[in-house]
């Protein structure tokens, strides 16, 4: 699974990335995931800010290279560009769209822009390549409600290249 976020402003696209990060990273299960691609202090950061329930420090505490490292973020032509070095790597990627702390039509939109810009190249082994994207409305995490993230459904939701989103 690879988080992506598109927006015409890369700042806000990265700033998007980053928030889904600091959730992921708030939990202790995380640690050693962290502390493996060298971000143990950006963890630790994260967890104490989250334990005083300061979620813009959770979030400024995600440096660049964890966005970097651990998604693609930014304009269109960026985020296909940065998918590239998963190519020949993973048989099927699956993209997912930041939610934590962002509103239900921002999501709709990134997913949308995910769709349209960055569909996957037909592989030799596939009839119809599918693009996966997976949409976490904020059901199961509390934090959600606590950053403004609207009550739904996680759905994964599977298309043809040419497909479109069910209504």
């Amino acid at each position: 699974m690879v988080m992506c976020s598109i927006h015409d402003d890369p700042t806000i696209a990265r700033r998007e990335l980053a928030q889904q990060i600091a959730f992921y990273s708030s939990v202790k299960s995380y640690e050693t995931v962290l502390d493996v691609n060298g971000f143990a202090r950006e963890g630790q950061l994260i967890r104490e800010a989250f334990a005083q329930r300061d979620f813009p420090a959770m979030f400024d505490a995600v440096s660049d290279k964890m966005i970097d490292t651990m998604g693609v973020a930014g304009t269109a032509s960026q985020v296909r560009d940065g998918l590239k070095r998963y190519e020949g790597i993973l048989d099927h990627i699956m993209l997912y769209s930041p939610s934590i702390g962002i509103n239900p039509e921002r999501v709709q939109e990134n997913l949308h822009s995910l769709i349209r810009e960055c569909p996957p190249r037909r592989s030799s082994r596939a009839r119809q390549p599918l693009i996966s994207l997976v949409a976490d409305f904020g059901r199961r995490h509390r934090v959600h409600e606590d950053v403004g993230a609207a009550p739904g459904a996680d759905q994964t939701i599977n298309l043809p290249v040419n497909g479109s989103l069910p209504d």
